[in-house]
């Protein structure tokens, strides 16, 4: 393939898709036409003698390809993208990069000299945090990356496959970076997993191990006593804890993770937009780990074990704890720890578990969709992760975007109507795409129903909006709407561990919320109020109550959010509102 012209394709880049790679205007080709190069085969041939027919004009000839005078990676990085779609993207960085750990030496050298105090402490310091950086970047592979490369193009109406691309040499990709997120591609099984309503999910292979090992190499090559100690005392305090070695359970890890959310259309809960609750698809979620053996599951059912809502499943193949939590009536939460097969899920609830359990052995999870089928068509079959994003999450997402932009209060058409274009412009879609390490490089794949082009053009009109100075006042009153669902999640989760400690304490609340951590909460963060980060305490704490009182009885209220013109609260039975007050 020819390589294109380099004021062509940076003026594709410019464009951003509005023009197609290696296309030129009208006023390009008349000039071709008209005033050949000296040397191309158009000047030198002498025209035919005419025949007494007409024929066709001549077609200009191409500019000769150009040779850079310095090495680049543009034909490798070009070999795994897609030209002549919306984006095309190639940006080498091997001389910048091959020499950073060198750069990062004489950036030490340079502050060393320069450093306005001499200390020989600070100085020691300064050379240790610069020689540590040096070596994590010697280790990591980060100079091996000679170049990047992004495409998008349209396969059909509406479907694009994109693609971006990291490229080392062949016979390089040694460094952490490359081997800790999969040395080479391989089946992705953890697709079978996937019930028929997943609204997102993703896995990626991850070496825990390596991870781990690589940090301390580093805190014991950096000579640090300090750092020494300190992780020391964590591999410590993590055996002492949990009554298992740091290296042991890293071993029993597998070497993959992911999540998956689940989106039941069936079933609906009640979400804060505007100054009315709006439906939605109840979500469940999961968190996927690979493991070699049930050492971790056993950890956490020795943890659990005291709890008398405890349910226990030992099924062949099979081993489930779950852990009935009421949070707000008529919702509970149905914590599960399950080991199937070479898998450890935490999910919010048994049935996800069966779900996909049921997706794997019976094949009718979402891999057997026509969905799944059209956006997997022409994708790589194995890799290191997959991503997916189903038109279920597309739909829910836009919906509750759509609710958000037309619950803002004092809102003229007009300002709605920018906002929608604004933020509509910026849709999610579906998609699937597939991640892994080949012979030079990281390639990731991926088809859905938006391009990169259309990812990127919010990016271009967004200081037209701002500099409008339309959506400035709605961008404040959602920010105050998010800081009033973020205190109406903490007051609730507050109101939870009351309950748990009334559970333990013949029905008492606690007398002060201190008293919750950690053994009901696991740190005291959760008491900041998002309308006031400085204070340590945002809430107001209704003492005295019991797990019998009036579930109307209000419980916590933000001292702070009433400024903002907004009252949260969350009564004695965890449920609670945010409404609006006059400031």
């Amino acid at each position: 393939m020819r390589r294109p012209p380099l004021a062509r394709f940076t003026a594709t880049i410019l464009a951003l898709g509005f023009l197609p790679f290696g296309g030129c205007d009208k006023k390009d080709e008349i000039k071709s036409a008209s005033n050949p190069r000296e040397d191309s085969p158009a000047a030198s041939t002498p025209a035919p003698a005419s025949s007494g027919k007409a024929s066709s004009p001549a077609k200009p000839a191409a500019p000769a390809a150009q040779v850079s005078a310095e090495t680049t990676s543009f034909d490798a990085v070009a070999a795994r993208l897609d030209s002549g779609g919306s984006l095309y993207l190639y940006l080498s960085t091997e001389q910048w990069l091959s020499a950073l750990s060198g750069q990062l030496t004489k950036w030490r050298e340079l502050l060393v000299t320069a450093a306005p105090t001499k200390d020989p402490a600070e100085m020691e310091q300064i050379t240790r945090a610069f020689d540590v950086a040096t070596h994590l970047v010697k280790k990591s592979g980060l100079e091996e990356i000679t170049g990047f490369g992004a495409s998008s193009f349209a396969v059909e109406r509406g479907v694009y496959r994109n693609k971006i691309f990291v490229h080392h040499y062949p016979g390089k990709g040694s460094g952490f970076m490359w081997t800790m997120l999969g040395k080479s591609a391989h089946p992705l099984a953890t697709l079978d997993l996937l019930p028929a309503d997943t609204a997102i999910a993703g896995f990626a292979d991850l070496d825990v191990a390596q991870l781990i090992a690589t940090v301390e190499e580093e805190v014991n090559a950096s000579g640090s006593a300090e750092a020494k100690q300190g992780m020391n005392q964590v591999l410590l305090q993590f055996s002492a804890s949990f009554g298992l070695s740091l290296d042991d359970l890293l071993h029993s890890l597998g070497g993959g993770i992911g999540m998956v959310v689940t989106l039941d259309p069936t079933k609906t809960i009640s979400v804060p937009v505007g100054d009315k609750p709006q439906d939605v698809p109840m979500p469940r979620a999961a968190l996927v780990i690979e493991v070699k053996d049930d050492r971790l599951f056993q950890l956490i059912d020795k943890s659990v074990a005291p709890m008398p809502t405890l349910i226990r499943v030992d099924e062949p193949g099979l081993t489930m704890r779950t852990m009935v939590m009421p949070i707000m009536p008529p919702t509970e939460l149905r914590a599960t720890a399950a080991k199937w097969g070479n898998y450890l899920i935490l999910a919010t609830d048994d049935a996800l578990v069966r779900d996909m359990i049921g997706a794997q052995s019976g094949g009718k999870g979402f891999k057997s969709t026509p969905e799944f089928a059209k956006l997997s068509a022409g994708l790589p079959k194995d890799g290191n992760g997959f991503q997916v994003v189903t038109q279920r999450f597309a739909d829910t997402w836009a919906r509750y975007q759509g609710d958000i932009m037309k619950g803002q209060p004092g809102m003229t058409p007009d300002q709605l109507a920018i906002l929608q274009k604004f933020w509509g412009d910026n849709k999610v879609g579906a998609s699937y795409s597939v991640t892994g390490h080949v012979d030079n490089g990281w390639l990731a794949v991926g088809k859905g129903t938006v391009g990169a082009g259309q990812l990127v053009a919010p990016l271009v009109i967004a200081p037209v909006a701002i500099a409008a100075g339309v959506a400035m006042p709605v961008f404040g009153s959602v920010q105050g709407k998010a800081k009033a669902t973020k205190s109406l999640a903490n007051a609730r989760q507050i109101a939870t561990a009351c309950r748990l400690y009334a559970v333990d304490n013949k029905g008492k609340f606690p007398p002060k919320l201190e008293a919750l951590v950690p053994d009901y909460l696991v740190d005291a963060s959760l008491f900041i109020s998002p309308f006031a980060p400085g204070e340590p305490m945002g809430y107001t704490y209704t003492t005295g109550l019991t797990d019998t009182s009036d579930p109307t009885l209000d419980l916590l209220e933000d001292k702070f959010s009433a400024a903002s013109g907004q009252r949260v609260v969350v009564h004695a039975d965890c449920s609670g509102q945010v409404t609006p007050v006059k400031k």
